[in-house]
Parts: C-alpha cells; sequence; structure tokens
C-alpha cells in the first residue's frame, strides 16, 4: 500500500501552473520532527480543482493535512549530475486553520 498523510504548515507560497491537460501546484510543506530537532520539509504535488484551490486560498505559514500517495522524481541537472526526490501526490487537501488577514 502506499499512502502517506502529513500534517504541516506551508513553507513557502503554492506555485501553480498550466499543463497541457490542466493545472498543477507544487506545495512545500514542513512537518514537525517527533523529537522537536527541526522540521523535515516535503514537496507536495497537487492537480486539477485541487491545485486551483490550493493556488487561491493557501499562502505561507497555512496549517493543512496532505493525504496522498509517494512518488519519485528524477531529472539531470545543468551540470550532468542526475538528481532524484520523493514527493507526495495529494489526493485530498484540508485546511486546518483559517487565513489571517
Amino acid at each position: 500500500m502506499n499512502s502517506v498523510t502529513l500534517v504541516g504548515n506551508l513553507a513557502a507560497e503554492p506555485r501553480p501552473r498550466s499543463l497541457p491537460n490542466g493545472t498543477a501546484c507544487r506545495l512545500r510543506l514542513a512537518v514537525d520532527r517527533r523529537s522537536g530537532a527541526g522540521a523535515v520539509f516535503v514537496e507536495v504535488e497537487t492537480f486539477g480543482r485541487l491545485a486551483e484551490t490550493c493556488s487561491s486560498h493557501l499562502s505561507t505559514g497555512r496549517l493543512v493535512a496532505v493525504h496522498g500517495r509517494l512518488e519519485r522524481e528524477s531529472w539531470t541537472a545543468p551540470d550532468g549530475a542526475k538528481c532524484s526526490r520523493h514527493l507526495v501526490i495529494a489526493a485530498a487537501v484540508e485546511f486546518l486553520d483559517h487565513p489571517t488577514r
């Protein structure tokens, strides 16, 4: 089973972008470590209506719960180095606080 649930604060503004078949939005989530020694930063990708909602209503610092699956992303850097990272493909994002104005 490939299932991930994370609760954390957005560490950066959502990064929406257009795709040929719809919309995507990348979120950077800061999840506190159990030991209290800082946070783990996780990239989260949303698509479609969920991406549009996240892009419109989320901002840095907001508390969210993300439910999704873990995937690995690979690419070649400009210097030719092979790079990879894990990210969460979100099926649902729950807003756990209210925006401050």
